[in-house]
């Protein structure tokens, strides 16, 4: 629960819900940085066991990751009655709340934002999803290419709140000697190879 672009996107998605139609429930392993957020700002949450998943043939680790999986769907499965829809934030996500989708009979809306290898469970993955949210072309492509070319899947990008830009980027130092009507933005990522 790190402040990467998948926690604070969730944060903005949050923040962008009708409060008067959705309530947000938020599963977490642990507070952190993302359920420190979500204190602030009143969103309820749940302590899920959800751990990163590796690429592992190692009995006592996939032993472990079944023990996890067994128990985060325990978790859901108690809160299951409070819940329309289940929002996998990412890969690692949902592979847990596809692990639990037969015994919890809600839609799975899986919201992919990398570029990893999923086979051999991808079409696993791609099934037991409503819809398949990719956060760009590349990797709805991507996508396609691991759960087999599917309906459900849809690009959808991540927004970017110009209002509140607008708001903070007040008064800020102008960098070298750009003229004052100019935009600059700066971006900031996270470079790690499975991004390509």
């Amino acid at each position: 629960t790190g402040s990467g672009g998948a926690e604070r996107s969730l944060l903005e998605l949050i923040a962008a819900l009708d409060p008067a139609r959705v309530r947000p429930l938020v599963g977490l392993p642990d507070v952190g940085w993302l359920g420190r957020e979500l204190t602030a700002r009143g969103v309820p949450m749940l302590s899920l066991p959800l751990v990163p998943i590796r690429r592992s043939r190692r009995p006592r680790y996939l032993l472990g990751l079944l023990r996890h999986l067994h128990a985060c769907a325990s978790g859901l499965r108690r809160v299951v009655c409070q819940v329309d829809l289940i929002h996998a934030n990412g890969n690692n996500a949902h592979v847990f709340a596809a692990w639990a989708a037969p015994r919890l009979g809600r839609p799975i809306v899986w919201h992919s934002r990398d570029l990893v290898a999923l086979k051999p469970i991808g079409g696993w993955l791609g099934r037991l999803a409503e819809r398949i949210v990719a956060i760009s072309e590349t990797v709805h492509a991507h996508l396609a290419g691991e759960i087999g070319s599917s309906q459900r899947l849809v690009t959808v990008m991540n927004g970017i709140d110009v209002v509140g830009l607008r708001a903070r980027s007040r008064g800020a130092t102008r960098p070298c000697s750009y003229p004052e009507d100019t935009i600059v933005l700066a971006t900031l990522g996270q470079m790690v190879p499975w991004k390509r």
